[in-house]
Order: C-alpha cells, then structure tokens, then sequence
C-alpha cells in the first residue's frame, strides 16, 4: 500500500495498514518505527497530531496524514517516549509558540505580517484550549 492509502486508511477508521515506511497500529499511526507517532485518533473522533519534524521523508509522512484527517477537529502537541500524549509537555510548547508569535507580531512592521501573526496566537490560544480539555478528559476517564 501507498504512504497516501495508510494516511486514508488510517483517517477511515482502520486500526492497521502499513506501506514500506509508514504503518498504523491501533489508534495510532507511525513514521519508520514506533519513535516517530505522527498522530492519534481520539475516541470523540478527533485527531492528537505531533508538532515534531524529523526528516524530508518524515515530512512527507506528515503531509499525507494531515491531508487524510483536513476537515477533522485536531490538536497539536507533543508525544511521551512511550507514545502517549504529553499533555503538560504539549502545553509548555505551546505556550513557547505563544510568546515567540506575540515577539513576531510585536516586531512586524507590515499590515499582513502583523494579521498573520495575530491570527497565529489565536490558533495557538484555541490550541491551548484544546489540550487543557483533554487534559480533564483523560483525567476523567
């Protein structure tokens, strides 16, 4: 099967599939090993995705599954070592993303650059939001 095919497949539903380099294991699907987590289907029916590159082939990777999921409701973040949403880490990253976005947006002299980065500390807010709702849905469950 085609990295593009898994990525389908994955974002279908399907608790398995692999391509040479790329494969689904549960609700969880992978580049190269089970290192690299690209993202993780949650039971409300959206989408944990890493905020983590690792290579040009990786990337790719990433691009096919986000493809795959356009349209779902997603939430960015970070993954343990031992592929498990690191929600406190997560939110540490986001907030980082926060402030260098508010940085940027300060220092922009452009009309656009400031839009572009006003509405990146609003997805990044809206992000944050998200985690810390998980956050309590994990802890509920």
């Amino acid at each position: 099967m085609k990295n593009d095919k898994v990525a389908e497949h994955f974002a279908n539903g399907a608790r398995s599939g692999r391509s040479l380099n790329m494969f689904v294991d549960g609700d969880t699907i992978f580049s190269y090993g089970y290192h690299f987590p690209i993202c993780k289907r949650l039971s409300d029916g959206s989408f944990f995705f890493t905020v983590r590159t690792y290579s040009h082939t990786t990337a790719k990777h990433i691009s096919h599954v986000r493809n795959a999921i356009s349209g779902a409701r997603v939430i960015y973040g970070l993954f343990d070592s031992n592929n498990n949403i690191d929600i406190e880490s997560s939110i540490d990253y986001m907030q980082k993303e926060l402030l260098n976005a508010k940085n940027k947006h300060t220092r922009a002299r452009l009309e656009h650059t400031k839009s572009f980065w006003l509405s990146e500390q609003l997805r990044l807010r809206e992000n944050v939001q998200r985690l810390v709702l998980l956050s309590k849905e994990i802890l509920n469950a």
